[in-house]
């Protein structure tokens, strides 16, 4: 997320980029000639160059020497440019920074709206599976007292249904579960994404 476009900063910069590949190449052309140069004293004794190409190049090596100082001073004073315009520009960025954190808040406040609205369904959810699971007892009591009447056995257990957890205390696996234990909602929380298995991806 970008806090802020700065097209004045991203203009200097490119500009920046571009002066500082022109100083570079002018430093490689000055290399090239030093080392011509430095190798013009032998040239010169086999007679493959004379005196006034040596002059030539020691000239052609000042001027650039002199272009290469005068890119410098560019450089310089465009990074002078852009320290300028960034110090400038720090108060829009708080400015930004702010807004956007605002709107951040918003989208978690009313996020948590949703998220106690869903705690409740599941709640109800929750309530409805246990009233189901409790229409068993309501069996077992009216078996029992059938069997009475009739003479026979009551079941002192009666019969069961397969449940399912309602958390994991360490046994089972929290897919398996019902609802999920506090450290999986907190993983949620802070990893802003669902556990694989219990729903996520």
């Amino acid at each position: 997320m970008k806090l802020i476009k700065n097209e004045k900063l991203e203009k200097i910069n490119a500009r920046l980029k571009e002066v500082e590949a022109k100083r570079d190449a002018i430093q490689s052309e000055v290399d090239e000639i030093e080392a011509a140069l430095s190798q013009s004293v032998a040239l010169y004794a086999m007679g493959e160059v004379d005196e006034k190409d040596i002059q030539a190049a020691k000239q052609l090596l000042h001027e650039k020497k002199i272009e290469f100082a005068e890119v410098e001073e560019m450089i310089s004073r465009i990074r002078a440019v852009r320290k300028t315009v960034a110090i400038e520009s720090i108060p829009f960025v708080k400015e930004s920074r702010k807004k956007k954190v605002a709107a951040i808040q918003k989208k978690y406040v009313d996020q948590i709206e949703h998220v106690h609205k869903a705690r409740a369904k599941f709640l109800e959810e929750l309530a409805a599976l246990g009233k189901i699971k409790n229409e068993v007892g309501s069996i077992n009591f009216e078996y029992n007292d059938l069997m009475q009447e009739l003479g026979g056995k009551g079941d002192v257990y009666g019969a069961a249904i397969n449940e399912r957890t309602v958390i994991s205390g360490g046994f089972t696996s929290p897919t398996y579960c019902l609802g999920v234990d506090e450290r999986t909602q907190k993983q949620s929380y802070a990893s802003g994404s669902v556990p694989h298995g219990l729903g996520g991806n």
